[in-house]
């Protein structure tokens, strides 16, 4: 299980990255292992050689991690800390997640290539693709995470919800029901090492994802299953859609960040020939 600590919007999303970036960089020579094919850049092939490449790490990465790269398995993963805020109206939350393990990215899917320049946004399901852009530096990707993704762990909530304050603590569990749509655009430059060697650095990290339910449950130690901890989840999961529009911009930077936190980690080790090699 992975498990990362670092600001406000922080956590295991960090090694998400890796699945989702150097994972679809997958081309690294010895540091990364041989079953992630190599696949040279700007060739008619090259999508679909990406995609099956970033299929397989993806699917390596989420069930045993990758030692040589310090990668723990991706499924469960742990944020250590995440804090969103929502709203100022009748809905008005200020959340603090602690070690919250996140279950379902074993289930994340490439399923598509597509050469159609895209903007980023929450999308269908059903169009899933892998699209990089090397002659801008720039990647495109969108996923699918074919089963719920669950977050359970620790919480402490002040707020209001409708005309109900809120001051709690206790264990939670959020499921973003299946499938999940994800999607980013990653804008990549180069930066000279302290070697001499030219290495990949992501400059920005874009981040969306639609998931298609959400549902909360909130066990207070104080209230636990009585009248007022079950009239508080009934009108959570009754606005549960209002929640997740005023929680999503903040999840999606915080993920955002991670990613291109861990990236830049990644990438730093790795000359950027070997991860996207011209020949």
């Amino acid at each position: 299980m992975t498990a990362v600590t670092s600001g406000t919007f922080t956590g295991a999303m960090k090694t998400v990255a890796f699945s989702l970036l150097v994972l679809a960089t997958a081309a690294s020579a010895a540091k990364i292992p041989s079953t992630w094919k190599t696949c040279v850049i700007n060739q008619a092939h090259t999508n679909v050689c990406l995609k099956k490449s970033v299929q397989t790490a993806l699917d390596e990465l989420t069930v045993k991690g990758s030692p040589s790269l310090g990668v723990f398995p991706l499924d469960p993963m742990r944020i250590s800390k995440l804090r969103l805020q929502s709203g100022s109206g009748s809905i008005a939350l200020d959340l603090t997640f602690l070690d919250l393990d996140i279950y379902g990215f074993k289930n994340l899917r490439i399923d598509e290539l597509d050469q159609k320049p895209a903007r980023l946004a929450a999308r269908s399901p059903e169009v899933t693709c892998f699209r990089p852009d090397f002659a801008n530096n720039r990647l495109r990707l969108n996923v699918t995470i074919t089963s719920d993704l669950v977050l359970n762990g620790n919480y402490v909530v002040k707020g209001r919800l409708l005309v109900v304050p809120i001051n709690g603590a206790g264990r939670c569990n959020i499921t973003l029901g299946k499938p999940v749509a994800a999607n980013a655009e990653i804008s990549l430059t180069k930066r000279k090492g302290a070697d001499g060697r030219i290495y990949p650095h992501v400059e920005k990290f874009q981040f969306d994802f639609n998931p298609k339910t959400f549902k909360l449950y909130f066990h207070d130690k104080n209230h636990g299953d009585n009248q007022l901890g079950v009239t508080l989840n009934r009108i959570a999961n009754d606005n549960s859609n209002e929640i997740l529009r005023d929680l999503k911009p903040a999840i999606s930077v915080a993920f955002g960040q991670a990613f291109e936190d861990i990236a830049n980690r990644i990438f730093s080790k790795v000359p950027f020939n070997e991860v996207f090699p011209s020949k």
